[in-house]
């Protein structure tokens, strides 16, 4: 019972780690699109920028204590079900891809001055049948 249990919460961990892994990276690309707008709007850009870097920075170490989370419930475990990690990064962390491109578009509207605030949500994502 117990291996079932710490398989569901690896499961979890993997999940929410490779979600943090993928923000980091859309944080990372939209860092360097406001590196790459610096010009057009300086103040507001430098301050993306900043912003853009600190987050990443803490999503980066959030994604890193999950490693250390991982490595010390598993030495106290003898590394009972720990595949449940790669279990739950490969199937449903991979979905987490799917907030890149939206990360992506929404720095290229705030580095260039277009209000995001006010915008329906956009249309296509994951789970809609419409």
């Amino acid at each position: 019972m117990s291996s079932i249990l710490l398989f569901i919460f690896y499961s979890f961990l993997g999940f929410f780690m490779m979600a943090g892994a993928f923000t980091t990276l859309g944080l990372m690309i939209s860092a360097v699109i406001a590196l790459a707008k610096i010009a057009y709007r300086p103040r507001l850009n430098i301050l993306l920028l900043g912003l853009y870097v600190v987050l990443g920075v803490i999503c980066a170490l959030l994604v890193w204590s999950g490693f250390f989370v991982a490595g010390w419930i598993g030495d106290r475990t003898a590394n009972a079900a720990q595949e449940g990690l790669i279990a739950g990064a490969v199937f449903p962390g991979l979905l987490t891809l799917k907030m890149l491109p939206g990360m992506v578009v929404n720095a290229i509207k705030q580095t260039s001055g277009i209000d995001t605030s006010g915008l329906p949500p956009q249309q296509g994502g994951l789970f809609d049948n419409d």
